[in-house]
């Protein structure tokens, strides 16, 4: 290396190790100032020495580190680019001596605007910023430091747009004023002062008085305490940048190790209380973040709790046990370690009518004919109230029939949503092991070996490549036939066709003679998120949507031909019910599992029974409710042994079918834990909807009355709403029989 590259590398080094050494000392030195100035502010009730100890120490060790970071990168940073240069830049771009009045008004009004629109921008990113940012992590303290850090990126961008932009309204307002003298009032510097900070007032007045915004309240606090900081941090850190060059290596370090041993000497006097623990933990702002970050690789179970450091997790082997969990009642299992086991504190009977269905009317045994349809939305129906043809046969078999037009699912997950409605009982009660794919074992009770040994003859016709291998819905059927599909052709086969005629072709060979009832169960796949094209169908476009659309024609086609054959049947107009549900609907996103929003659990129910008037159902209702319905149908008793077995946990819908609407209930939906996914709950209750998301641990609570989108998340803004619904939720779950599953 030449004597000059040699001069060149010692001064680069030169120039990052003073960087760094000012920027460095400058983060200890504000973190302190600072965190003594929050342990003040936010004195708690006992050992505040301790805590404002540790709060210094926090702020130390937090922006120290952020000051070892800039004074890292400050070097390769354009001196005209750095912070005190683009202040100064700005100022003197602002501040000029014109002898044009004109000009100078005009400069003057183009500033105040500019200095309106920044802080329009700064607060309008921000408040974005910080939702995008929460709504990922779901920690309003690790959001508002991400949303600090981009608000200074923010007000960088800003700062270096600010001069051009000026000078650019400066003369727009000079070039007016010059062709329209009677405009003059416009550069008055009062007027546009006044006006301005009165629209902006204004603006953030109704921002904040807006309830559908979706964005939760930015807490301006520890957002403009990251910020303010920041800015000294990195003003001191230039000064000291400067002024280290006369000091020799061994001060610096010096200087370095003793308000590093000061730092630390007060971080570990704060965490060696355990109020001042648990009281850093919950403040807003750096110490809680630091808290998380210094708990977080002794956090086991990966649950987003620490067994130590006043963590609160009681168990660090079990994620599903940590402060932030449900409690459930009855299970003598402190789930959300508050030292309290949660008891039931409502009975809800879930039992139906005392009265028999011949007393209420009807003529069992009933013929049942089962058509499920997997991703099957309700708002691409024409029964309701969809604009294109889609389902032209279905819509005709709904106008004679009883409809209830707010039916859910169990699951976004087909098989969980299947066996729910197949048992009776929610996923999470149900024997089954931990895969992906679902398999559930011989001890549960499903619907067809109730009605199997009552006598009536079953078949199933599931058409899905998971019905290939042993599943657990075979159980009670005599004749089992799914369409057999490997894995990998699932997604470009039809199924429709197959699974319509094999079921007609089985069922002309039973004899259509009310005392030997039959249960035919026909699950169809169609459409699939491939959504294929298929010949003679009506074609509505080549987005996802109006491929979507295209299969369920498809569907529906073959549907109209069944249907068709139906009513040749003797038996069609006295004894043959007939249920077309949907299973889970379809988002058109790719996430797996999908989410339990409205458009995953929102699914068709339509049940026509012969002699029974056609009307819509406007209560709520679940899929879990279908199996107590067709054993009353089937005039199987509440003592029957078999229907005590299957522990029911819905409700009967015979009184719906007679004109009389239920009470209104809560809705609960789950996808259970599996080996590549979260858990995730559900649970709907009026106009509310609280939603669990295992894989992030978050709790969303949405108006589903006004969002139904639900992309509003109301849980930052009602944190008391959020707690209400999860009480009510916990009690509910309080009274169901979970089985963890076989790993």
């Amino acid at each position: 290396m030449s004597p000059d590259e040699q001069e060149v590398c010692a001064t680069v080094m030169t120039n990052l190790t003073e960087s760094i050494f000012g920027f460095f000392l400058s983060g200890i030195v504000i973190g302190c100032v600072v965190g003594l100035v929050s342990g003040i502010v936010s004195l708690p009730a006992s050992e505040i020495a301790f805590y404002v100890a540790g709060s210094m120490g926090m702020h130390a060790v937090a922006l120290g580190l952020v000051g070892l970071f800039i004074g890292s990168i400050q070097p390769r940073v354009p001196s005209h680019l750095g912070l005190t240069s683009l202040f100064k830049a700005v100022r003197a771009s602002f501040v000029q001596s014109e002898s044009d009045s004109l000009q100078q008004r005009s400069r003057i009004a183009a500033t105040i605007w500019v200095v309106a629109l920044v802080v329009l921008a700064g607060a309008l990113f921000l408040a974005k910023g910080y939702g995008l940012i929460l709504s990922r992590i779901q920690s309003p303290e690790f959001a508002s430091v991400g949303a600090a850090i981009f608000g200074l990126f923010i007000v960088a961008s800003v700062l270096v747009l600010a001069a051009p932009l000026q000078a650019s309204f400066g003369r727009s307002f000079e070039h007016l004023i010059r062709r329209r003298p009677n405009l003059t009032f416009m550069v008055n510097p009062f007027l546009n002062l006044l006006l301005s900070v009165v629209l902006l007032t204004f603006w953030l007045h109704a921002t904040t008085l807006d309830e559908k915004s979706s964005s939760p309240d930015l807490p301006w606090q520890a957002v403009t305490v990251f910020m303010v900081s920041f800015v000294f941090l990195y003003v001191l850190g230039e000064w000291l940048s400067t002024k280290s060059i006369r000091l020799p290596a061994a001060k610096r370090l010096q200087l370095v190790a003793l308000f590093l041993f000061m730092a630390g000497f007060a971080l570990v006097l704060g965490l060696r209380s355990p109020s001042a623990r648990v009281a850093l933990g919950k403040d807003v702002g750096l110490n809680q973040v630091m808290m998380g970050l210094i708990r977080l690789p002794f956090d086991e179970d990966g649950d987003g709790y620490a067994a130590i450091l006043s963590g609160g997790d009681c168990d660090d082997s079990d994620p599903d046990i940590h402060p932030g969990a449900v409690d459930i009642a009855g299970n003598e299992i402190d789930e959300n370690c508050d030292g309290i086991f949660a008891r039931s504190e409502v009975s809800q009977s879930t039992k139906d009518d005392s009265r028999t269905v011949r007393q209420l009317g009807f003529s069992p045994p009933y013929s049942f004919i089962l058509v499920t349809i997997d991703g099957l939305r309700t708002d691409h129906l024409g029964y309701y109230g969809y604009g294109r043809e889609t389902t032209p046969a279905i819509d005709d078999m709904a106008s004679d029939s009883v409809v209830f037009k707010n039916a859910y699912g169990v699951s976004s997950l087909m098989p969980a949503s299947m066996a729910s409605l197949m048992t009776g009982r929610f996923p999470s009660e149900l024997h089954r092991d931990f895969k992906e794919t679902t398999k559930y074992m011989a001890n549960n009770v499903f619907l067809a070996e109730i009605l199997s040994r009552q006598g009536y003859h079953t078949a199933a016709f599931p058409s899905h490549s998971y019905f290939s291998n042993e599943t657990g819905f075979e159980q009670g059927f005599s004749h089992w036939q799914p369409y057999k599909i490997s894995e990998g052709r699932q997604p470009y086969v039809p199924t429709a066709q197959r699974v319509v005629t094999s079921a007609f072709e089985h069922l002309g060979r039973l004899e259509p003679d009310p005392t030997k009832p039959y249960f035919l169960w026909l699950h169809i796949v169609d459409p699939q998120p491939n959504y294929l094209k298929h010949l003679g169908v009506t074609a509505f476009g080549e987005s996802p949507v109006d491929r979507y659309d295209h299969e369920l024609r498809y569907v529906d086609n073959w549907l109209e031909w069944f249907f068709k054959k139906l009513r040749q049947r003797q038996d069609w107009s006295d004894s043959i019910v007939l249920i077309i549900a949907g299973t889970r609907g379809e988002d058109f996103v790719s996430e797996q599992p999908a989410r339990l929003d409205e458009a995953t659990l929102r699914v068709p129910l339509i049940i026509r029974v012969p002699g029974v008037p056609p009307r819509p159902v406007e209560s709520r209702v679940s899929l879990i409710d279908l199996a107590p319905t067709l054993l009353g149908l089937a005039d199987v008793g509440q003592s029957d042994s078999g229907r005590v077995s299957m522990n029911l946990k819905g409700s009967t819908l015979v009184q719906s079918l007679l004109g009389k609407d239920a009470k209104p209930k809560p809705i609960l939906a789950e996808s259970p834990r599996t080996v590549s996914s979260g858990k995730q709950w559900a649970w709907l209750d009026g106009a509310m909807k609280l939603h669990y998301d295992g894989r992030a641990s978050a709790w969303r609570v949405f108006d589903v009355s006004r969002d139904p989108d639900e992309l509003v998340d109301l849980a930052p803004k009602r944190p008391e709403l959020r707690d209400k619904l999860r009480k009510s939720m916990q009690q509910y779950r309080s009274r169901l029989n979970l089985i963890p599953a076989k790993r």
